[in-house]
């Protein structure tokens, strides 16, 4: 936490985090835009123990559905989500309080 007698190093400090909100949204723009579609190449033979099927019927809608890579994107983005609606919510409450507080501290004019 940044002590209250350093102004310059609190700026510093919200401008950093609102670069890592703006990250989380770009990053979430992104994602959303490819999370219902099949990944761009089949991954290598390393990364699965699926086999193509032996003279059998390809199932490409149920491969796209139960993709790991597919479902790991939708994953991250329910998570960045939550966290965005967090963040916000918080940042609200804290802007409340500190406007009150300094209401408070101003009194009442006459």
């Amino acid at each position: 936490m940044i002590a209250a007698s350093e102004p310059a190093q609190t700026a510093a400090h919200i401008k950093e985090r609102g670069r890592c909100i703006i990250a989380l949204a770009a990053g979430l723009a992104s994602a959303a835009e490819v999370q219902w579609l099949s990944p761009p190449a089949p991954p290598s033979a390393k990364q699965t123990d699926r086999r193509p099927p032996a003279g059998g019927i390809t199932r490409p809608t149920e491969e796209d559905a139960t993709s790991s890579r597919r479902l790991r994107v939708r994953a991250a983005i329910v998570s960045g989500e939550l966290t965005a609606e967090r963040v916000a919510a918080d940042a609200t409450t804290a802007a409340a309080e500190l406007e009150a507080a300094v209401a408070a501290w101003a009194g009442v004019r006459a």
